[in-house]
């Protein structure tokens, strides 16, 4: 939990199965032990836990207490273990309604039955819990949305597509990671959970990071609203934020480095507009964000995207380009710079009046000149 606070993350996302709170008799819930205290520890670092109430059989595991005469997927059971769960614990945010149902036996049906009697359970417990779901993918979240009318949030899990491309994302119908957010957008207007996503496994630690600072901006110009990383803890370098030992991967760094920076800013339409660039530049691949505030900060994310995340040490040198771009006030003189969100590296921008290194980033009548766009996401920050 230390290293979750450092991070400067304030909600995260857990599970628990339904048959190990529900274990002795019907209708005796008891929230275990080992759940309490992690839930103690969330409260008492002031983070919030998105619940994922597992169910059914899963990797072999009965998460469904049938020892007790339930079916697998018994709505009412079901439900009313969930009303438990929304006045069990003051660190629970919301309630995750199962997980991945696309990879269990339960149809779409059975699950908006099982999802809408849940929904009534736990608002009539706690009107405050929110309860959130239709884990599944592509075409069957968009269906499921319109048959659990009384949902609070959208949860879905936009892996990659095992190209490496964090642009890419595989929910079916949809492999592009922006056009599947305008579908979502397009028939809902509830909050977006990424409840699971991350990088192709087999992947480097640093190329895990360079995957991840790139989704991560792409989610924030589309303003979803709650992207989790899977997993915190693991030993699949693609796959974790620390390892096994608690020790920091680079992803880890990723995060640390963007959430102050990002407190408070939206993501907005607003793109870099190239002023002019070096020979060769790759135009077919330079993407920007934009996200601000009004009256406030101004961020800038670029970076070559649309192509595979290169393996480690095989990465073609920086792009050279100067760029104009949207801001909500003049910067504020000398503050202004440039930030590397996989290697840390910070880079004072200076003023158009100050004497500069050459090749140093500054300001000009059109915008910022000497910006080096490479596959790592730069960010523009100008208070």
């Amino acid at each position: 939990m230390p290293l979750i606070v450092q991070s400067g993350v304030r909600l995260i996302r857990d599970d628990c199965g339904w048959g190990g709170i529900e274990y002795h008799a019907k209708g005796t819930y008891i929230l275990g032990t080992r759940d309490k205290t992690f839930l103690d520890v969330a409260k008492a670092s002031g983070v919030k836990v998105v619940l994922c109430l597992q169910a059914g059989l899963w990797n072999g595991i009965q998460y469904s207490p049938t020892w007790l005469g339930y079916s697998q997927y018994d709505p009412q059971g079901y439900a009313k273990c969930c009303a438990y769960l929304a006045t069990a614990h003051p660190a629970i945010y919301a309630i995750e309604v199962m997980n991945e149902i696309n990879n269990q036996s339960i149809t779409a049906s059975q699950y908006a039955t099982l999802f809408n009697a849940t929904v009534a359970a736990v608002h009539a417990a706690n009107p405050n819990m929110k309860v959130i779901g239709m884990d599944t993918q592509g075409q069957y979240v968009v269906d499921l949305i319109r048959q659990c009318p009384g949902a609070d949030g959208v949860s879905y899990h936009p892996y990659g597509l095992n190209d490496y491309v964090p642009e890419n994302t595989y929910e079916w119908q949809w492999r592009n990671y922006s056009g599947w957010i305008a579908e979502l957008r397009k028939v809902t207007k509830l909050p977006l959970f990424e409840t699971e996503r991350n990088c192709d496994s087999g992947a480097s630690a640093n190329q895990s990071a360079v995957w991840n600072a790139r989704r991560l901006m792409l989610s924030l110009q589309l303003n979803v609203e709650h992207s989790f990383i899977y997993v915190f803890e693991g030993n699949d370098t693609a796959q974790s934020v620390v390892d096994m030992n608690a020790k920091p991967e680079p992803t880890y760094s990723v995060v640390q480095r963007l959430t102050p920076i990002i407190k408070g800013l939206k993501g907005t339409t607003f793109t870099a507009n190239l002023v002019s660039y070096q020979t060769g530049f790759d135009l077919t691949h330079f993407q920007s964000c934009t996200l601000d505030v009004s009256g406030g900060e101004t961020v800038v994310g670029v970076w070559f995207g649309n192509r595979a995340v290169y393996k480690d040490g095989t990465a073609p040198p920086a792009q050279i380009c100067t760029l104009n771009f949207h801001q909500q006030h003049t910067h504020v003189a000398g503050q202004s710079y440039i930030l590397d969100l996989v290697t840390g590296t910070k880079t004072h921008i200076y003023e158009s009046n100050e004497v500069h290194p050459t090749g140093a980033p500054y300001w000009t009548s059109s915008g910022v000149a000497n910006i080096p766009v490479s596959e790592r996401v730069l960010l523009i920050v100008t208070p």
